[in-house]
């Protein structure tokens, strides 16, 4: 989310919870989390994207990938949850795990569902569930994490909650089959994405959008992450050089 101050075109106000009632860019991307690399992204309008455009933009990821790749697995945000990416990934064979948006539906699923202590994850409480959204194709598992509400988890702006007056709550939906704590852990992981999105921010100049006009932001995007991934491959090509000095 790139706020914006001037009067660049594309700006709408829409989500931004940061600054509400702001004009906005919101700019989608896609990273390698071993690598840190950017592998496709860009600019967009302040308008969320809708379930077309998320499943263009993991088309052009998944051909973007190194030919050798053999096993994928994806972490997303809610921003992703919908069918169109959800059956994106299945044609590419991804192993996913998102956070899920609230609905009253689904908010009745997890009120039947049976809770149990978790101890190996961060919530105090843990469920699963089978549950086919409306619009969606099949149903998939849920698990849910949740949290006394007098003890909020850590970098709690980082997780997909929804408050009742006694628990705050984590959902996800996935296609794996690995135990809960398992799955909480690897979405976790996320927080590298949002690490690696301040990264392009505040040193390659990302939220930076020095014209009005649109097509001219949409190339200064794609000048900064190409700087960005030169940045990163210098780190890694010294990480290998380290290694091969050791041996």
């Amino acid at each position: 989310m790139h706020t914006l101050y001037g009067k660049q075109m594309g700006a709408r106000k829409s989500y931004n919870p940061k600054n509400k009632g702001k004009k906005s860019y919101q700019p989608i991307l896609t990273f390698i989390a071993e690598t840190r690399e950017y592998l496709w992204g860009e600019l967009r309008n302040g308008d969320r994207p809708d379930g077309k455009q998320i499943a263009r933009h993991l088309a052009a990821v998944f051909g973007a990938l190194p030919s050798g790749v053999v096993r994928l697995f994806a972490r997303g945000d809610s921003g992703f949850y919908c069918w169109e990416a959800v059956q994106a990934y299945e044609q590419a064979k991804v192993r996913f795990v998102l956070g899920a948006r609230k609905t009253t539906r689904r908010l009745d699923q997890r009120q039947a569902a049976r809770w149990k202590p978790s101890p190996e994850t961060d919530a105090d409480e843990e469920c699963e569930f089978r549950y086919q959204p409306e619009g969606w194709g099949k149903a998939y598992r849920f698990i849910a994490l949740r949290y006394q509400n007098d003890k909020p988890p850590q970098k709690r702006e980082q997780y997909q909650l929804s408050d009742t007056p006694q628990y705050l709550y984590r959902v996800f939906v996935t296609n794996m089959d690995d135990e809960i704590a398992r799955l909480a852990w690897l979405y976790n992981q996320r927080v590298a994405a949002e690490n690696l999105v301040k990264e392009a921010n505040n040193d390659a100049g990302l939220a930076a959008h020095p014209s009005q006009r649109w097509a001219t932001n949409c190339v200064h995007f794609q000048l900064v992450m190409l700087a960005y991934n030169l940045n990163c491959w210098l780190l890694l090509t010294g990480v290998q050089n380290e290694h091969h000095v050791a041996d």
